[in-house]
């Protein structure tokens, strides 16, 4: 990936998907590479991952679930929380955000959801993966996940998945992984460009990433 810039190019950018979803286990580096790419457009985008939700619960039960252990609170659900976190992102959408998701889709009725969410939207879905031993090693060093979690998600959340860019974040460096993102978002962003006037007379028409002049 040498020669790739660390940037979409920036004729391209009024093809950027509506939303970027990054789906991987815990421990992955899901919320890095979301920042990461946050930081590198000259664009607004909204990074929204479903610890926006979980962190919202009570602080025991909160506590409860980062130790693996069961909440009891009456309404507690589990899928509830990601129905609404798919819910919120569908509103964010729909008031014209761009939205980047880092989350774990670990059941099917979660991949429904989240598709049910987006639908009309264009999204470009990213798989994250990291081998076993890298993944114990950086939930025992985060200290804030239930042990065994980003081993047992592991083997789950890319079931039923279909993905633009894979990503293996094990001994990569995050600079690596911001290239290849951008490599295949160009590509992605140029074919539907193909199909589109929007970016002969769109904002960013003939602008570098940092919005000046490409000349």
């Amino acid at each position: 990936m040498g020669d790739v810039p660390n940037r979409i190019q920036g004729h391209l950018l009024c093809e950027l998907p509506s939303c970027i979803l990054v789906n991987g286990p815990s421990s992955a580096g899901k919320t890095s590479l979301v920042r990461a790419l946050q930081d590198s457009l000259p664009i607004l985008t909204l990074g929204f991952g479903v610890d926006a939700v979980l962190y919202s619960l009570p602080p025991a039960d909160l506590t409860a679930m980062k130790g693996g252990n069961k909440i009891e609170r009456v309404g507690y659900s589990y899928d509830l929380l990601v129905d609404a976190h798919h819910a919120a992102i569908r509103g964010l959408l729909e008031a014209g955000c761009r939205v980047f998701v880092d989350t774990g889709l670990l059941r099917a009725r979660h991949r429904a959801s989240f598709d049910a969410a987006v639908n009309g939207f264009r999204t470009f879905r990213i798989g994250v993966t990291c081998a076993l031993d890298e993944l114990d090693r950086r939930e025992r060093e985060r200290g804030d996940r239930a042990a065994g979690s980003a081993r047992r998600e592991a083997d789950i959340v890319h079931q039923g998945m279909s993905y633009d860019l894979l990503v293996d974040t094990t001994d990569t460096s995050l600079e690596i992984e911001l290239k290849q993102v951008f490599h295949a978002l160009n590509l992605w962003c140029a074919e539907r460009a193909r199909d589109s006037d929007s970016c002969e007379t769109g904002l960013f028409a003939g602008q570098d990433h940092n919005g000046s002049s490409g000349a």
